[in-house]
Protein backbone atom coordinates (compact mmCIF):
# COMPACT_ATOMS: atom_id res chain seq x y z
CA UNK A 1 0.00 0.00 0.00
CA UNK A 2 1.32 3.71 -0.70
CA UNK A 3 1.51 6.39 1.08
CA UNK A 4 -0.46 9.76 -0.02
CA UNK A 5 2.37 11.56 0.77
CA UNK A 6 5.03 9.21 -1.04
CA UNK A 7 2.73 10.51 -4.18
CA UNK A 8 3.60 13.83 -4.01
CA UNK A 9 0.51 15.06 -2.31
CA UNK A 10 0.11 18.15 -0.05
CA UNK A 11 -1.95 16.67 2.91
CA UNK A 12 -4.46 19.39 4.79
CA UNK A 13 -6.54 18.56 7.80
CA UNK A 14 -10.10 20.90 7.43
CA UNK A 15 -12.58 21.10 10.06
CA UNK A 16 -14.91 22.28 12.54
CA UNK A 17 -13.91 21.48 16.13
CA UNK A 18 -17.52 22.66 17.81
CA UNK A 19 -16.64 20.59 21.14
CA UNK A 20 -14.21 23.99 21.52
CA UNK A 21 -16.97 26.78 20.23
CA UNK A 22 -19.67 25.47 21.98
CA UNK A 23 -17.77 25.02 25.22
CA UNK A 24 -17.92 21.41 25.42
CA UNK A 25 -13.60 20.56 25.58
CA UNK A 26 -11.66 23.18 26.97
CA UNK A 27 -9.03 24.57 23.78
CA UNK A 28 -5.98 23.55 26.24
CA UNK A 29 -7.29 19.97 25.74
CA UNK A 30 -7.88 20.40 22.20
CA UNK A 31 -4.41 21.75 21.10
CA UNK A 32 -3.01 19.12 23.31
CA UNK A 33 -4.92 16.40 21.35
CA UNK A 34 -3.75 18.31 18.07
CA UNK A 35 -0.51 18.57 18.11
CA UNK A 36 -0.63 14.29 19.68
CA UNK A 37 -2.63 13.51 16.51
CA UNK A 38 -0.14 15.83 14.09
CA UNK A 39 2.86 13.88 15.65
CA UNK A 40 0.82 10.45 15.59
CA UNK A 41 -0.19 11.24 11.39
CA UNK A 42 3.92 12.16 11.02
CA UNK A 43 5.20 9.20 13.16
CA UNK A 44 3.12 6.60 10.74
CA UNK A 45 4.42 8.75 7.45
CA UNK A 46 1.86 11.01 6.85
CA UNK A 47 2.90 14.44 7.22
CA UNK A 48 -0.11 17.36 7.43
CA UNK A 49 1.16 20.68 5.49
CA UNK A 50 -1.30 22.25 7.54
CA UNK A 51 -4.00 22.43 10.22
CA UNK A 52 -7.17 24.19 9.65
CA UNK A 53 -9.04 23.34 12.40
CA UNK A 54 -11.69 25.72 13.46
CA UNK A 55 -12.46 26.57 16.89
CA UNK A 56 -14.91 29.50 16.43
CA UNK A 57 -18.98 29.58 15.35
CA UNK A 58 -21.16 32.22 15.95
CA UNK A 59 -23.28 30.68 18.16
CA UNK A 60 -20.44 29.44 20.35
CA UNK A 61 -19.38 30.21 23.75
CA UNK A 62 -16.19 33.17 24.75
CA UNK A 63 -13.87 33.84 23.28
CA UNK A 64 -14.98 31.40 20.81
CA UNK A 65 -18.57 33.30 19.26
CA UNK A 66 -17.14 34.41 16.17
CA UNK A 67 -17.79 33.90 12.36
CA UNK A 68 -14.27 32.26 10.89
CA UNK A 69 -13.50 32.06 6.78
CA UNK A 70 -11.39 28.64 8.02
CA UNK A 71 -15.59 27.51 9.30
CA UNK A 72 -16.92 24.91 7.14
CA UNK A 73 -18.73 25.19 4.71
CA UNK A 74 -16.84 28.51 4.02
CA UNK A 75 -14.00 28.03 1.64
CA UNK A 76 -11.34 29.97 4.03
CA UNK A 77 -8.88 27.03 4.62
CA UNK A 78 -8.49 26.04 0.98
CA UNK A 79 -8.19 29.95 -0.79
CA UNK A 80 -5.43 30.03 1.91
CA UNK A 81 -3.77 26.74 1.00
CA UNK A 82 -3.86 28.07 -2.72
CA UNK A 83 -2.25 31.67 -1.72
CA UNK A 84 0.15 30.26 0.57
CA UNK A 85 1.16 27.35 -0.60
CA UNK A 86 0.53 27.45 -4.20
CA UNK A 87 -1.99 24.35 -4.34
CA UNK A 88 -4.15 24.19 -7.71
CA UNK A 89 -7.57 24.07 -6.86
CA UNK A 90 -9.68 23.13 -9.67
CA UNK A 91 -6.71 19.86 -9.18
CA UNK A 92 -6.86 18.92 -5.86
CA UNK A 93 -9.23 16.91 -3.92
CA UNK A 94 -11.71 17.56 -0.37
CA UNK A 95 -11.97 13.78 1.17
CA UNK A 96 -14.55 13.91 3.89
CA UNK A 97 -17.68 11.63 5.42
CA UNK A 98 -19.70 14.94 6.13
CA UNK A 99 -21.20 17.53 3.92
CA UNK A 100 -19.58 20.52 5.56
CA UNK A 101 -16.27 19.69 4.06
CA UNK A 102 -17.53 18.53 0.86
CA UNK A 103 -19.29 21.60 -0.03
CA UNK A 104 -16.06 23.37 0.82
CA UNK A 105 -14.23 21.62 -1.97
CA UNK A 106 -17.38 22.08 -4.11
CA UNK A 107 -17.26 26.11 -3.48
CA UNK A 108 -13.36 26.22 -3.87
CA UNK A 109 -14.01 24.10 -7.47
CA UNK A 110 -11.94 21.57 -5.92
CA UNK A 111 -12.78 17.65 -6.99
CA UNK A 112 -14.56 15.38 -4.20
CA UNK A 113 -14.53 12.16 -2.59
CA UNK A 114 -17.06 11.01 0.00
CA UNK A 115 -16.53 7.86 2.63
CA UNK A 116 -18.99 5.76 3.59
CA UNK A 117 -17.30 5.61 6.93
CA UNK A 118 -18.26 8.07 10.03
CA UNK A 119 -20.85 10.19 8.79
CA UNK A 120 -21.18 8.51 5.39
CA UNK A 121 -21.89 12.05 4.21
CA UNK A 122 -25.72 11.45 5.92
CA UNK A 123 -25.00 14.75 8.60
CA UNK A 124 -28.07 15.92 6.69
CA UNK A 125 -26.81 19.70 6.19
CA UNK A 126 -26.51 20.05 3.33
CA UNK A 127 -26.43 18.12 -0.53
CA UNK A 128 -23.18 17.11 -2.47
CA UNK A 129 -22.81 15.01 -4.87
CA UNK A 130 -18.93 14.04 -4.28
CA UNK A 131 -17.26 12.24 -7.95
CA UNK A 132 -16.28 9.26 -5.88
CA UNK A 133 -17.73 8.47 -3.14
CA UNK A 134 -16.18 4.43 -1.58
CA UNK A 135 -16.37 2.59 1.84
CA UNK A 136 -13.24 4.11 3.34
CA UNK A 137 -10.36 6.27 2.98
CA UNK A 138 -7.79 3.47 1.72
CA UNK A 139 -10.89 2.85 -1.40
CA UNK A 140 -10.80 6.60 -2.13
CA UNK A 141 -7.19 7.17 -1.86
CA UNK A 142 -6.78 3.61 -4.22
CA UNK A 143 -9.41 5.15 -6.91
CA UNK A 144 -7.81 8.69 -6.51
CA UNK A 145 -4.04 7.68 -7.04
CA UNK A 146 -4.73 5.13 -9.54
CA UNK A 147 -7.16 7.17 -12.04
CA UNK A 148 -9.96 4.34 -11.02
CA UNK A 149 -12.62 6.75 -11.12
CA UNK A 150 -14.84 8.87 -13.36
CA UNK A 151 -12.46 11.58 -14.90
CA UNK A 152 -14.25 15.47 -14.50
CA UNK A 153 -16.19 16.38 -17.19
Amino acid sequence: MFHAGQVGWNLYLIGNEDAVAFGRQPKGQWDTFEVEMLEHLRSHGIPIRRNYACTEHPDGVQPYDKDSVFLLPNTGALYHAAQVDGIVLDQSWVIGDGTLELVSGWRASCRLAGVQTGEGLGDGHLQVEPEIFSENLAEVLREVCTGEHIPRP
